[in-house]
């Protein structure tokens, strides 16, 4: 479906412009901060989960962890939303797209959950981290088939070539941050990339979606994945103690909030502007390693840091100076 109704020559968001031929699609500069901070809602509630299960008092498995995850993300949403909004929540127009895209996330959690038997976390996320340019790759390519190449660089090359090579720089600070180049080359390395395109592909279909009730898709995305882990869970259930229950609710509904952060973010802008905002997750990673266990970075994952910091302080600023059209 054409982002232009017919005859219509411009959309329009706030101040920013990029051009399509005679088209024009319009970026507002508030809403560069709007995806940085619906961006950073969602890296840094994913960055707070990961630290999370160090208060567990006994193990539980990956699989459990999930589904009660989703659990608390649909008791809370049934608890919080369904008394006003009822069938609001289960109500859409695209049920098997709706499934589709919670088993992308589905798949993200497969593919992590079987990396990490073979590859550290640290090596898991740095191969994660392709995500952000495959997403940019997706969706470029899905731009240019709508406005063609040469339309889609005359229009936005500043702006493409700049997130680009910013994204490029945040993977290289990744990188650095974490320095797994060895085992970057591990067969293992492939079920990262594989949660990588789960990824960026449920990030592309979430844009494409977002005519879709914002409710509906935080519902549908909970429920897909609990479903599917309702059918293995007796093989792996541990009942929780009383202590373990409290950091499986802050779980669930933090993660909520990670999920909606995502998908405000893509309703806002495009998702190759939207991708590389994913780097200040590792940023947040280092934060919450110093405010759990006092862990100063060391010098190459302060540097790592910092260059990603740049990058995305850049975008940030760039994204909000009104553009320079051609007559």
């Amino acid at each position: 479906m054409s982002l232009l109704q017919p005859g219509q020559r411009t959309l329009r968001f706030g101040q920013r412009t990029l051009r399509f031929g005679q088209r024009t699609l319009r970026f507002g500069q508030s809403k560069v901060l709007l995806v940085l901070f619906y961006m950073s809602l969602a890296m840094g509630a994913w960055a707070f989960i990961e630290h999370l299960p160090r208060f567990y008092s006994q193990h539980y498995t990956s699989f459990e962890i999930v589904w009660l995850r989703y659990s608390v993300h649909l008791l809370f949403m049934l608890a919080v939303f369904g008394p006003r909004h009822k069938l609001r929540l289960v109500r859409t127009r695209r049920l098997g797209l709706q499934m589709v895209r919670g088993m992308l996330m589905m798949g993200m959690h497969l593919s992590f959950i079987f990396a990490v038997r073979w590859l550290s976390l640290t090596a898991t996320m740095a191969s994660f981290w392709v995500a952000p340019l495959l997403l940019i790759g997706i969706a470029l390519a899905l731009e240019s088939q709508k406005h063609g190449w040469g339309s889609l660089f005359q229009s936005a090359k500043g702006r493409i070539l700049a997130t680009v090579i910013a994204s490029i720089l945040c993977f290289g600070g990744v990188l650095l941050m974490s320095r797994p180049l060895s085992v970057l080359l591990h067969p293992a390395a492939l079920l990262a990339v594989g949660m990588a395109l789960c990824f960026a592909l449920y990030m592309q279909m979430t844009r494409a979606m977002r005519d879709e009730d914002l409710l509906a898709s935080l519902f549908y995305t909970a429920f897909s994945v609990w479903l599917v882990l309702s059918f293995i869970l007796p093989f792996y259930w541990v009942t929780p103690t009383l202590s373990d229950w409290l950091v499986f609710i802050a779980i669930g509904l933090i993660g909520y909030w990670a999920i909606y952060g995502l998908d405000k973010a893509v309703e806002h802008a495009p998702t190759w502007i939207v991708a590389p905002f994913a780097f200040t997750q590792p940023i947040f990673v280092l934060v919450f390693d110093f405010a759990f266990s006092g862990q100063l970075p060391g010098r190459s994952a302060f540097a790592g840091a910092a260059l990603i910091a740049a990058c995305l302080a850049f975008l940030a600023w760039t994204g909000r100076q009104p553009d320079v059209h051609q007559p």
